[in-house]
This record gives structure tokens, sequence and C-alpha cells, in this order.
């Protein structure tokens, strides 16, 4: 049974929300949402990481070797994309839990070795690193999405995955 489809489109919703609201950010200067982009961007991470899991499945169960190339663009493109967003995942999970001032003795350990991350996370939230990473995480998911509407629907399903073929595979 694929699952990947039922697993796919929720941390697509997150991970939009949050490239929106952390490039709005760097207009607006509004620093009042930093747990609500913080709790988006760790909790579609997370779902990418699951959706990758459940893509790897589907690839295992399907046998057309003729969209082949399509596959392995679309499995690129996700792990790219996934890994984007991990950065500033983590990122925000270390700023987030150096301002929580209480934690359990396990966590403090924990805290105590990720402390070694709070310069790299300062400097992707701290400057135009986050908005940026946002931004090519939003173009990755899009181009993800293009690669697998390509693969269920074929390659001239509309005129955004028309264009992504001719790009990508000159056909």
């Amino acid at each position: 049974m694929d699952l990947h489809p039922l697993f796919v489109h929720f941390p697509i919703a997150l991970l939009t929300l949050y490239s929106f609201l952390e490039v709005i950010r760097r207009f607006t200067k509004n620093e009042h949402w930093v747990q609500v982009r913080a709790v988006l961007v760790i909790a579609g991470t997370i779902g990418a990481f699951v959706s990758l899991s459940t893509g790897k499945r589907a690839e295992q169960l399907f046998g057309d070797r003729t969209l082949h190339d399509i596959l392995e663009a679309h499995a690129i493109a996700a792990n790219a994309t996934t890994w984007i967003y991990a950065v500033l995942a983590v990122s925000y999970l270390i700023l987030w839990l150096q301002q929580t001032t209480t934690h359990p003795p396990l966590l403090q350990r924990i805290l105590g070795k990720a402390r070694l991350g709070e310069p790299l996370a300062a400097k992707v939230l701290g400057t135009p690193v986050a908005p940026v990473l946002a931004v090519l995480g939003f173009l990755g998911l899009s181009l993800t999405g293009a690669l697998g509407a390509m693969f269920v629907y074929g390659p001239q399903f509309d005129p955004v995955t028309s264009l992504v073929y001719n790009l990508l595979f000159g056909r």
C-alpha cells in the first residue's frame, strides 16, 4: 500500500506557510511570530522526513521504468528540499531551547552539546540566510511538487509541469 500521498501534503502546507512567514518577517521586522514559525518549520520538517521514507517505499512498489528519470529527479529534489528546511528547523529548535529556562536533566545535557550550534543558529536566523533558505525551500517544494504531478498525471498535465519537464529533460 502506497502511504506517500497520505503523508506528503501536510508538510507541504506547513513548510509553505513557514516560508511565507519567514520572508514577510524580513520586510516587517515583526518578531511576534517566532514560536509559530518554529512550530511550522519543525513540524513540517519532521513530516517531510516521514514523507521521504514513505516515498522510498512507494518507489520500491513502482514498476514502470519509463518514468524513472522523473522519479529520480523527484527524489533528489525532495531530499534537497527537506535538508534545506532541516537546517532552519534545527536553528529554530536551538533558539527555542536556548530561550526556555527550565529543562529536565536529560535535556540539560543535550542542551550543553547544542550550545555548540548556537553561533550557527544565530547566523542562520539573525541574518538574511533564513529568508533565502525559506525561498530556496519553497522553490524546492514547488519543483518537487511539479515532478510529483508529472509522475502521477503525466509530463503534459498543465503548463507548469510541461515547462519543468522541458527544462529538465529537454524532450
